[in-house]
């Protein structure tokens, strides 16, 4: 993994910026998931851990794989926010890249409905449609709220049917009957409309079935919907299912 620290009583500015999370409140020593986002998009760059380690010191961790595209999303965003606080010369905040960590078998996030970037999420994908509104706080959930993104992304945050934009695709949890489904494997209703794809899927030892994450169409999203999932030339069964597959238990301090 990629592990960056940032310092300084702009820090959280900063953080706030290029995240849609709330920063400068958490507790010293506590971790967040969070997203970066693409300005005018609100697509996710990566998806962080951040931790705040000191009164004006973070620790966030990405991954290894994106490093070089956040390195250089980190310098154009550091250069426009120096331009916002009138600071040219750039002495509010320091960053600085720390040696890179080992990275870790992905194989067991599966069941816990965690997303695994370039597969799960990218650059096209918003925290919404990805199912990661958590990450959101009602007080950030404005067109206003200043992080790259927030004018989108505080319509989509809206359905339709209360006079927002709402979103068109979901990511969403399979279980699948007989064979493993597979990355770019189409999906169907029972009708036969395609409204989605395979993103990724593998069986899950703790559940002793197939699981999968997809993208489908807004309205195919509930828990319980029965659909239709190509594998291997042949249809199999595949039900909607709440993330993550496996309950959690992570623990979160004291």
């Amino acid at each position: 993994m990629a592990q960056h620290r940032f310092t300084g009583p702009n820090a959280a500015d900063f953080l706030e910026r290029v995240t849609p999370s709330f920063i400068r409140d958490m507790p010293i020593n506590s971790s967040k998931l969070s997203t970066f986002l693409w300005r005018g998009t609100g697509g996710i760059v990566d998806d962080t851990i951040i931790t705040r380690t000191g009164d004006e010191e973070y620790r966030v961790v990405s991954n290894a794989g994106t490093r070089e595209k956040i390195f250089t999303f980190f310098t154009v965003e550091m250069e426009l926010l120096k331009m916002d606080l009138h600071n040219p010369e750039g002495g509010e905040f320091l960053w600085e890249v720390l040696q890179g960590q080992g990275l870790v078998a992905l194989q067991g996030p599966k069941s816990a409905g965690m997303c695994l970037y370039g597969y799960d999420i990218d650059d096209t994908t918003t925290p919404v449609e990805a199912g990661l509104s958590r990450i959101i706080p009602k007080e950030r959930r404005s067109a206003d709220a200043g992080f790259n993104g927030d004018e989108i992304i505080s319509e989509q945050l809206v359905p339709k049917s209360k006079g927002g934009k709402g979103i068109k695709r979901r990511r969403v949890g399979l279980m699948v009957q007989g064979a493993v489904a597979r990355e770019g494997a189409e999906i169907y209703t029972k009708d036969g409309e395609e409204v989605g794809v395979v993103i990724s899927g593998s069986p899950s030892p703790t559940l002793g079935k197939k699981i999968a994450m997809a993208y489908v169409r807004d309205r195919q999203h509930k828990a319980g919907t029965e659909l239709d999932v190509m594998v291997r030339g042949k249809k199999r069964r595949a039900t909607v299912t709440k993330m993550p597959f496996v309950p959690n238990k992570y623990y979160k301090g004291a």
